[in-house]
């Protein structure tokens, strides 16, 4: 699990000894991880509802289930994303991800969010790319729609 934010910071320290200057660009961990387990893959970043309620952090959060291909096809798995976020501005806190195999790519995805201050709304215009055979249909993107589910939940409080 601390082979992530190990290698992450060798790769600023390698690259400021070398002359290649990144300035303040480590800006700490998110505990990004993932494991499998008994075939079914998890992962986990940044906040989840144990960590948030120790450290007091107000979140909304939704639940989406889908499969990682169009469902027409045999090698198909579930997938199910649990999405964090603020419920005052809707910047991504955190997330969960388990089913498939696709859940180590997808938290990665999730991290890059949480670093980048992204927001549910911004989410739902993600532009994202899709083929049958390696993406679900491109009307229900896991990440999408939990996103939208949040925006829901903020807009209805």
């Amino acid at each position: 699990m601390l082979a992530s934010t190990a290698t992450a910071e060798a790769r600023v320290l390698g690259h400021n000894l070398f002359g290649i200057k990144i300035r303040k660009t480590f800006t700490g961990t998110l505990a990004v991880f993932s494991t499998e387990i008994n075939d079914v893959a998890m992962a986990a970043a940044g906040v989840n509802d144990t960590n948030a309620k120790e450290a007091n952090i107000e979140y909304v959060s939704a639940t989406f289930s889908d499969v990682d291909t169009h469902p027409t096809f045999d090698e198909t798995s579930s997938l199910t994303v649990k999405l964090f976020a603020s419920p005052c501005d809707g910047s991504i806190l955190g997330g969960e991800v388990w089913g498939g195999k696709s859940a180590g790519e997808m938290i990665n995805t999730i991290g890059l969010a949480i670093q980048k201050g992204v927001t549910v709304y911004e989410l739902i215009s993600f532009q994202i790319g899709s083929h049958p055979l390696l993406t679900s249909a491109p009307t229900k993107t896991i990440l999408i729609k939990a996103a939208e589910m949040i925006i829901n939940k903020i807009n209805n409080k």
